[in-house]
């Protein structure tokens, strides 16, 4: 988007050509630019290929699930982020706003945000558990890695939707004890790019599990050595084994 601080509108179809990128008005209603934010309608950006290639990031299909919410109610909205553009996209923000009408303005309130793009890896564990496999290949692939590099397992996934948007998965898969030292890295890959958990990134977490019944307690967060992130009463209780997910030290 071309550097600058004026309100400028546009009308549907109507380009800008910007070191050797085109932007275009994609709306019926026109478009509506403040400084380098877009506050109406949708601005596509395209380029002559190589160097000038660029995302191209559409917001489709919004729905709430109550139009007409009493005083106090809730609701659900819901809407779909495409990448239209002919380059992967860096994560960014989507925001909503109260308003009176289709500008967005400063006098109109942000009401919430949904992070975009990113993929995100939470910490594993090596537990006992029922199976549980991805239901069919996908676009996204999980892999585990040792530190020479070699694969310890590798699959595609399709993850579960959201209803805020974007997706989710949670697997229990088939575990060899050897892994338990072994076991280096983990690395999802999909259409956003891809995203590592090692054993000195990402954040520390722990399962907390009751030893007569093999069940999850809890999941202690933000997990230190030497368990200073657990409540005192649970770390001192003898009926708690804990087990410390990837990354570990």
């Amino acid at each position: 988007m071309p550097e600058g601080h004026a309100t400028r509108n546009r009308d549907n179809g109507a380009f800008i050509g910007y070191q050797g990128v085109t932007y275009t008005c994609n709306a019926s209603g026109g478009c509506r630019i403040e400084g380098r934010t877009v506050t109406r309608g949708t601005i596509r950006a395209t380029g002559g290929g190589g160097s000038n290639q660029a995302p191209d990031l559409v917001v489709e299909s919004p729905s709430v699930s109550d139009a007409r919410p009493a005083a106090g109610a809730s609701f659900t909205l819901s809407v779909t982020v495409r990448n239209r553009g002919d380059a992967q996209s860096n994560a960014t923000t989507l925001r909503y706003y109260r308003s009176s009408n289709e500008t967005i303005s400063t006098s109109d309130e942000e009401v919430g945000t949904d992070a975009m793009g990113g993929l995100r890896l939470e910490p594993a564990f090596a537990h006992d558990a029922r199976l549980k496999l991805p239901q069919e290949p996908g676009l996204y692939r999980l892999e585990g890695l040792d530190a020479e590099g070699r694969r310890l397992f590798s699959f595609s996934f399709t993850p579960d939707a959201v209803a805020h948007g974007g997706g989710s998965f949670l697997f229990a898969i088939p575990f060899e004890p050897a892994w338990t030292e072994d076991l280096d890295r983990i690395t999802l890959t999909g259409p956003e790019g891809s995203t590592t958990l090692d054993r000195e990134t990402g954040g520390r977490a722990a399962l907390i599990i009751d030893r007569a019944s093999g069940l999850v307690r809890t999941i202690a967060r933000d997990w230190s050595v030497g368990g200073a992130a657990l409540p005192a009463a649970m770390a001192a209780d003898a009926q708690v084994q804990v087990i410390r997910g990837l990354p570990r030290r």
